[in-house]
């Protein structure tokens, strides 16, 4: 029966199943790809659900104290208070026909306790209503105070996200210029390992040249080898010679060979020479790449300095502008939050003065069933036939007013509940646009 009686306060209520249903934490994580966002939404759906839940119990009670009508019955289902309801009425007609079917039993005595234990009934209906009304009161100052207390959550979250975001922000033009400086680190990296394999080079290149310089000498060497026994073979071929030839001849190979190692000193020298200019020139593109080098890092460190100078003015720039778009917001936030409290501050006079006119007519209505019971319960006693049928009329005209108090009190509930529920959607609306609002 509980089941019915909450399925049936969902249906009257438009809410699915699927909306009490919380969502994974995982999923949250996955579609927002935030820890803190994915926690402030979480928050936000459980108080939701919260809030869906109280509203279902507070519709269960409102059913179970005032019933449905003909076409909720049909539709809704029938919960058990309003089956008793139903077999107390069926009762209470049941003894009334009764008594009007035996007119020898209404005596004075019997009229005056009917009369007393109708205004008892009737004090209980108004002490119960009166209590009703002082509850319904209450659970409404508490959801409007849940209300209030949820959207300075949701406030606070959106600040603190916001928040969030203007960090971000920072902390990408921090790993922007943290790139930057890599970049000319590994280019800086780079320059060094072309100077040093250029180096290597050089290094190879003058290496060569020794060997070169070495195989020179080496040739050289062999030459004089080759000619000093080429000699000798003229020497040991010749020994027939006279003295004066062999002394010229040893004059000329004395000069030719003075000949020789004087072209090979020079060769030596030429070689020297050469390998001096190139190591002069070596050093002159050294320190031609090194001064170029100086300058570059210079220009470098200049135009970093330069970047960084104009990032941080134009981050405190967007900063500032972004605190100002915040405090505005928060401003606006504020002045929609006072305009929702007048808001609701009015409806809830509207509904005091609703509900004191309907009280105010139950009570004209009550006397003047009661007056008529009584003139109806006179004349029942003096004549039948006429008691019998204004009996049957005051019973019709007392139905179809007490249906269409009820019917009254529907729309009035009614309209409240579409109130309740415009105030709702404006808070939603409210609350999407002040959490979507982009960050520049």
């Amino acid at each position: 029966m509980k089941a019915q009686l909450t399925s049936a306060a969902m249906k009257r209520l438009c809410i699915k199943n699927e909306d009490l249903k919380e969502k994974n934490y995982t999923e949250l994580i996955l579609k927002y790809r935030d820890e803190e966002k994915a926690k402030a939404f979480q928050k936000i759906q459980l108080q939701t659900i919260a809030d869906l839940n109280l509203r279902i119990q507070q519709e269960e009670l409102r059913i179970e104290q005032n019933g449905i009508t003909e076409a909720e019955f049909k539709i809704l289902g029938s919960p058990p208070a309003l089956k008793e309801y139903i077999k107390k009425e069926q009762k209470m007609q049941q003894s009334m026909t009764q008594s009007q079917s035996s007119p020898r039993v209404l005596t004075h005595e019997t009229l005056q306790k009917s009369l007393e234990l109708r205004n008892e009934l009737q004090s209980e209906n108004q002490q119960r209503q009166a209590l009703q009304r002082e509850t319904m009161l209450k659970k409404m100052e508490e959801q409007e105070e849940k209300r209030l207390r949820v959207i300075e959550e949701k406030r606070k979250a959106a600040q603190t996200l916001r928040e969030k975001y203007v960090a971000d922000d920072i902390q990408e033009k921090i790993d922007e210029q943290r790139r930057m400086q890599q970049l000319k680190q590994n280019e800086r990296i780079k320059k060094a390992e072309e100077l040093k394999r250029r180096k290597e080079q050089e290094i190879l290149e003058e290496k060569i040249q020794k060997q070169e310089i070495f195989k020179t000498k080496i040739e050289a060497t062999k030459q004089a080898q080759e000619y000093q026994s080429f000699k000798v073979q003229q020497q040991q071929a010749k020994t027939m010679m006279s003295d004066a030839e062999k002394t010229q001849k040893r004059l000329q190979m004395l000069k030719e060979q003075e000949a020789a190692n004087a072209q090979f000193k020079q060769q030596i020298q030429q070689a020297a020479l050469i390998r001096q200019q190139k190591e002069q020139e070596r050093v002159r593109a050294e320190e031609a790449h090194k001064e170029r080098l100086r300058i570059e890092t210079e220009r470098q460190q200049q135009k970093q300095i330069e970047f960084q100078r104009q990032k941080q003015i134009e981050t405190q720039r967007e900063y500032d502008e972004k605190m100002r778009r915040l405090k505005e917001q928060q401003q606006n936030a504020k002045q929609v939050l006072q305009e929702e409290q007048e808001r609701k501050q009015v409806l809830r006079k509207v509904q005091i003065e609703q509900i004191q006119q309907n009280e105010k007519v139950k009570e004209k209505m009550q006397e003047e069933t009661k007056q008529k019971a009584i003139q109806n319960q006179i004349q029942l006693v003096e004549k039948k036939q006429k008691i019998k049928m204004m009996q049957e009329k005051t019973e019709q005209e007392a139905e179809i007013k007490k249906q269409r108090l009820l019917d009254e009190m529907r729309q009035i509930e009614l309209l409240n509940e579409q109130k309740a529920k415009e105030q709702e959607a404006i808070v939603e609306i409210t609350q999407r646009a002040y959490l979507k609002t982009p960050i520049k």
